[in-house]
């Protein structure tokens, strides 16, 4: 699964503009932007990609690192 979610990512680099991305397996969970916005920072929300204005709004956390131009992620394996 790992090796597949590394493959989504590569592909999401190029993707076209989206405002939020989150690969997992168990979808019943997910919520929408605005309920997530708070919870990004404070929950383990590992490998979800912001677009640099939405990370902009919830005040630049530093958890989050570059992914792409215009996009910052919280990486949900170590980077090398």
């Amino acid at each position: 699964m790992r090796e597949l979610a590394l493959l989504l990512y590569d592909r999401l680099r190029t993707a076209p503009r989206f405002r939020y991305a989150l690969i997992g397996i168990e979808a019943d969970e997910f919520r929408t932007f605005n309920e997530l916005d708070d919870d990004l920072v404070k929950l383990d929300f590992s490998g979800v990609v912001l677009a640099d204005d939405f990370w902009r709004g919830l005040g630049s956390p530093p958890i989050f690192i570059p992914f792409s131009d215009g996009y910052r992620w919280r990486p949900f394996v170590k980077v090398r």
